[in-house]
Protein backbone atom coordinates (compact mmCIF):
# COMPACT_ATOMS: atom_id res chain seq x y z
CA UNK A 1 0.00 0.00 0.00
CA UNK A 2 1.36 3.38 -0.67
CA UNK A 3 0.13 6.93 0.17
CA UNK A 4 -1.29 7.75 -2.66
CA UNK A 5 -3.79 4.39 -2.53
CA UNK A 6 -5.23 5.69 0.65
CA UNK A 7 -8.52 8.20 0.19
CA UNK A 8 -9.08 8.16 4.06
CA UNK A 9 -7.91 11.19 5.71
CA UNK A 10 -7.19 9.57 8.76
CA UNK A 11 -5.76 6.59 7.00
CA UNK A 12 -2.70 9.02 5.89
CA UNK A 13 -2.42 10.50 8.77
CA UNK A 14 -1.96 6.87 10.36
CA UNK A 15 0.46 5.47 7.16
CA UNK A 16 2.77 9.01 7.29
CA UNK A 17 2.89 8.68 11.34
CA UNK A 18 3.79 4.82 10.52
CA UNK A 19 6.39 6.10 7.75
CA UNK A 20 7.94 8.52 10.05
CA UNK A 21 8.15 5.97 12.88
CA UNK A 22 9.46 2.63 10.93
CA UNK A 23 12.13 5.39 9.38
CA UNK A 24 13.33 6.76 12.68
CA UNK A 25 12.97 3.44 14.92
CA UNK A 26 13.95 0.92 13.06
CA UNK A 27 15.57 2.38 9.25
CA UNK A 28 13.19 1.00 7.50
CA UNK A 29 12.74 1.56 3.47
CA UNK A 30 9.46 2.80 1.60
CA UNK A 31 8.91 -0.46 0.36
CA UNK A 32 9.13 -2.43 3.55
CA UNK A 33 6.83 0.01 5.34
CA UNK A 34 4.42 0.20 2.00
CA UNK A 35 4.52 -3.63 2.99
CA UNK A 36 3.84 -3.81 6.53
CA UNK A 37 0.77 -1.43 6.32
CA UNK A 38 -0.54 -3.67 3.34
CA UNK A 39 -2.20 -5.55 6.15
CA UNK A 40 -4.51 -2.32 7.12
CA UNK A 41 -5.43 -2.29 2.90
CA UNK A 42 -9.02 -3.72 3.61
CA UNK A 43 -10.10 -1.32 6.42
CA UNK A 44 -7.65 1.61 5.86
CA UNK A 45 -10.09 3.84 3.70
CA UNK A 46 -13.02 3.31 6.40
CA UNK A 47 -13.40 6.76 8.38
CA UNK A 48 -15.01 4.80 11.27
CA UNK A 49 -13.29 1.36 11.10
CA UNK A 50 -11.72 -0.09 14.44
CA UNK A 51 -8.53 0.87 13.35
CA UNK A 52 -8.65 4.48 14.34
CA UNK A 53 -10.00 3.41 17.72
CA UNK A 54 -6.13 3.39 18.70
CA UNK A 55 -3.44 5.75 18.13
CA UNK A 56 -1.00 4.89 14.99
CA UNK A 57 1.85 4.58 17.52
CA UNK A 58 -0.10 1.90 19.16
CA UNK A 59 0.34 -0.72 15.73
CA UNK A 60 4.39 0.58 15.66
CA UNK A 61 4.97 -1.05 18.83
CA UNK A 62 4.67 -4.63 17.99
CA UNK A 63 6.45 -4.57 15.13
CA UNK A 64 9.33 -2.48 16.98
CA UNK A 65 9.63 -5.23 19.29
CA UNK A 66 9.60 -7.90 16.93
CA UNK A 67 12.76 -6.63 15.34
CA UNK A 68 14.86 -5.53 18.17
CA UNK A 69 13.82 -8.34 20.51
CA UNK A 70 13.10 -11.43 18.21
CA UNK A 71 9.94 -13.71 20.57
CA UNK A 72 10.02 -11.24 22.89
CA UNK A 73 6.42 -11.80 23.89
CA UNK A 74 6.72 -15.87 24.29
CA UNK A 75 10.10 -14.87 26.50
CA UNK A 76 8.59 -12.38 28.61
CA UNK A 77 5.09 -14.53 29.20
CA UNK A 78 7.16 -17.74 29.99
CA UNK A 79 9.20 -16.00 32.59
CA UNK A 80 6.03 -14.37 33.99
CA UNK A 81 7.35 -10.88 32.94
CA UNK A 82 4.45 -9.58 30.41
CA UNK A 83 2.44 -6.85 32.82
CA UNK A 84 -1.09 -6.02 31.68
CA UNK A 85 0.26 -2.31 31.23
CA UNK A 86 3.67 -2.94 29.47
CA UNK A 87 2.13 -2.36 25.95
CA UNK A 88 0.68 0.69 27.22
CA UNK A 89 3.90 2.12 28.87
CA UNK A 90 5.81 0.75 25.61
CA UNK A 91 3.01 3.03 23.41
CA UNK A 92 3.25 5.98 25.59
CA UNK A 93 6.38 6.58 24.16
CA UNK A 94 5.39 7.37 21.17
CA UNK A 95 1.65 8.14 21.52
CA UNK A 96 0.79 11.39 19.35
CA UNK A 97 -1.60 13.14 22.89
CA UNK A 98 1.74 13.01 25.02
CA UNK A 99 4.25 13.97 22.32
CA UNK A 100 2.92 15.94 19.52
CA UNK A 101 6.23 16.68 18.28
CA UNK A 102 6.52 13.28 17.03
CA UNK A 103 3.82 14.18 14.46
CA UNK A 104 5.57 16.92 13.15
CA UNK A 105 8.66 14.73 12.48
CA UNK A 106 10.56 15.80 15.39
CA UNK A 107 12.09 14.00 18.41
CA UNK A 108 12.26 11.06 17.01
CA UNK A 109 15.44 10.38 18.58
CA UNK A 110 13.92 10.98 22.27
CA UNK A 111 11.30 8.53 21.13
CA UNK A 112 13.88 5.78 20.41
CA UNK A 113 15.74 6.37 23.78
CA UNK A 114 12.44 6.42 25.80
CA UNK A 115 11.78 2.71 23.86
CA UNK A 116 14.59 1.53 25.01
CA UNK A 117 14.29 2.95 28.86
CA UNK A 118 11.23 1.82 29.18
CA UNK A 119 12.06 -1.57 27.18
CA UNK A 120 14.74 -2.27 29.94
CA UNK A 121 12.58 -1.24 32.65
CA UNK A 122 9.81 -3.35 31.81
CA UNK A 123 12.87 -6.34 31.54
CA UNK A 124 12.32 -6.89 27.45
CA UNK A 125 15.72 -6.42 26.56
CA UNK A 126 17.06 -8.34 29.54
CA UNK A 127 14.56 -11.13 29.22
CA UNK A 128 14.93 -11.14 25.26
CA UNK A 129 19.20 -10.88 25.76
CA UNK A 130 19.25 -13.80 28.46
CA UNK A 131 16.38 -16.17 27.66
CA UNK A 132 17.56 -18.32 24.59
Amino acid sequence: MKLTDIRSGNGRLYFRFWSMAFKALLSWSDQRIEQWADKFDYCINNENDFLYNDEPGEYVIPAYLDERYPNWRQKLEEKKLWTANTMQELSDCINLSIHPELKMGRGWDEARLRLESTAQRKAVSQACFWIR
